[in-house]
């Protein structure tokens, strides 16, 4: 064989690249989704955790001496650090939680209660901010604004 000539790729690495392809498929179907224009910021803790069950599912399936476990445990941890802080991100936990299509799917019962208590402090906040523009103007004249 001369320098030119590619080794024929071999039944086992076959199965490793068909392997990579079902792994990684899911991975590119949440960056296009992710990454579109109408990407909504309710479904990026939905499709995190889609992707950390196929990794886990893959790992829980794959035999001992398979050769992309070792590759997909590193995606698994990459996953881990990458997106660990995303469900203490109180605007991603609350526009899941108010989407209808995600509603009681995706956080224990502690967690939706604290993301409510979340979403009464921002009102309150909201109400409190307003109700202090409003008793400010009350007062205003508009002789106030002219020198």
């Amino acid at each position: 064989m001369n320098d030119n000539e590619i080794d024929p790729i071999l039944p086992e690495e076959w199965k490793m690249i068909e392997s990579f392809i079902q792994l990684l498929g899911p991975f590119e179907e949440a960056t296009r989704e992710l990454s579109s224009s109408s990407a909504l910021i309710s479904s990026v803790i939905p499709i995190i955790q889609m992707l950390e069950k196929k990794v886990d599912d893959y790992l829980t399936r794959s035999q001992e001496f398979d050769p992309i476990r070792q590759a997909v445990t590193t995606l698994k941890n990459e996953l881990s650090t990458k997106f660990s802080s995303l469900g203490e991100n109180n605007l991603f936990t609350i526009a899941t939680y108010l989407d209808p299509r995600y509603k009681h799917k995706f956080f224990t019962p502690v967690t939706e209660e604290k993301i409510k208590d979340d979403i009464l402090k921002m009102i309150n906040i909201e109400n409190d901010n307003f109700e202090s523009v409003n008793t400010n103007a009350k007062g205003a004249k508009i002789t106030d604004c002219v020198e």
